[in-house]
This record gives C-alpha cells, sequence and structure tokens, in this order.
C-alpha cells in the first residue's frame, strides 16, 4: 500500500451501509451505490464523461455508468486500490484509470476534454487541498460549463470558501446538494440551469 492513507479510522465509513440499488444496462449488471446513483442521475443533463478524483476501488466507475456515462477517467494516489480497479477495468476501453496526484494527473485528463463533463471530487485523502488544487486545473480549462459534484462537504471544507472557488470558474453556477448515507447536504453540486 502506498504512504497514502484514508482519514478513517473504521474502514466500514469507507463504504455505505448497505443501500444499494440494482442496475442492469450494457456496462453495469449489478447493485450500485443508491446514494450516488441518485446524485449522478440528479445531475447528469447531457454529459457522456464522468471525470473522478479518487478512484477507491472504482465503485464510481459502476455507478457512473449505471447512471448512463459512456466514458470514464478516474484517478487514484493509492497504488493498491487504482490495482484493484485496474483489475476490474481494464478490459473497457471506455475506461482511463491514472495512477498519481491529481496535481499532475488532471491536467492530462484535460488536454483530451473538448466537451462539458461531469466531475466527481472525491481525492481529498486527509483534507481538502488536493480538491481546490482540482478547482484551479478546471479553471484554466477553456470549457466552463462543466458539472461539479464534491463529496464529503461537511468533513473537509468550508463551504463559502469552496463556493467562492467555484464561482471563480463560473460565476453562473448553481449551487446545490445532494444526500449521502451521512445526511444531507453531504454533496456540493455546480452547474448550469438546463
Amino acid at each position: 500500500m502506498s504512504n497514502y492513507t484514508y482519514i478513517y479510522n473504521d474502514t466500514e465509513l469507507l463504504h455505505s451501509p448497505g443501500k444499494t440499488i440494482y442496475i442492469k444496462n450494457e456496462e453495469v449488471d449489478g447493485d450500485v451505490d443508491f446514494w450516488y446513483y441518485n446524485a449522478f442521475i440528479n445531475n447528469k443533463s447531457n454529459h457522456n464523461v464522468f471525470i473522478e478524483t479518487g478512484t477507491h476501488i472504482g465503485t464510481g466507475i459502476s455507478t457512473a455508468f449505471a447512471a448512463g456515462f459512456k466514458k470514464a477517467y478516474s484517478i487514484e494516489i493509492n497504488s493498491e486500490y487504482y490495482n484493484i480497479s485496474k483489475e476490474k477495468w481494464n478490459h473497457k476501453s471506455n475506461v482511463q484509470l491514472y495512477l498519481g496526484d491529481t496535481k499532475t494527473e488532471l491536467p492530462k485528463i484535460m488536454e483530451v476534454i473538448n466537451e462539458p463533463v461531469l466531475f466527481w471530487l472525491d481525492a481529498h485523502i486527509d483534507d481538502s487541498s488536493a480538491t481546490y488544487n482540482e478547482l484551479k486545473i478546471i479553471k484554466n480549462h477553456h470549457i466552463k460549463t462543466h458539472t461539479l459534484l464534491i463529496d464529503d462537504i461537511n468533513l473537509y471544507f468550508n463551504k463559502n470558501e469552496l463556493i467562492d472557488n467555484i464561482l471563480k470558474i463560473n460565476p453562473d453556477y448553481i449551487i446545490g446538494y445532494e444526500s449521502t448515507w451521512r445526511g444531507n447536504q453531504e454533496i456540493l453540486t455546480a452547474k448550469l440551469k438546463n
């Protein structure tokens, strides 16, 4: 395992406590996380591309495909989790996995992005600094109409500071929230009106 560890002392907190939904489509045949599925469906709009920071074991990718995304990019800093995801997704040409820090890997992905995408920012290992760096990278991209979903906002973030950084990308973003098993307003959403 890499030198990076998740802050949770209880590894059960890395998984939602059993609330899943069964999905069968071209990419997925099985249970996916209920809460994240709802967040992805509610914010998918016409996006076909899903970009995730913090792959963990690949459940975000499964959930994105369950929600109807056609292509997924995902970055994981922990080599053990990256290898688990690679084993799961290596056979899929529409999944691109990156091992490393989002500071270096996200710019590589952004070079090939030529359409609005949905970002699932979930790479905050022990604080919010990775997410703020990711927002700077997104801000420097030529497309300003991406949809942003940021997980764990009550664990890591000052909401006002986070929103200020998001509005620097696009002042027309509408800020909203989605619930998870931990409670209401656990996922911050930033998107334009449909």
